[in-house]
């Protein structure tokens, strides 16, 4: 099955450095905002965040019930 999550991602550009990437993402579901100081860290915070929600959208049944697993 396939979701659709949305986050929004502010970019932090430094004049002196603008091939740095850094900034904020803001999961929009939950309203969590985690900040990242480069590519790989904010790569893991995706997939973090993709997973947690996976995982809830796994063991939660369409009336809100969880499964046994």
């Amino acid at each position: 099955m396939r979701t659709i999550q949305s986050f929004i991602l502010r970019l932090l550009v430094d004049a002196d450095q603008p091939e740095a990437l850094h900034g904020v993402l803001r999961c929009v579901s939950d309203d969590t905002e985690q900040a990242f100081a480069d590519e790989t860290s904010l790569i893991d915070l995706l997939r973090h965040q993709v997973n947690r929600s996976a995982r809830s959208s796994i063991t939660a049944t369409p009336t809100g019930e969880s499964h046994e697993p």
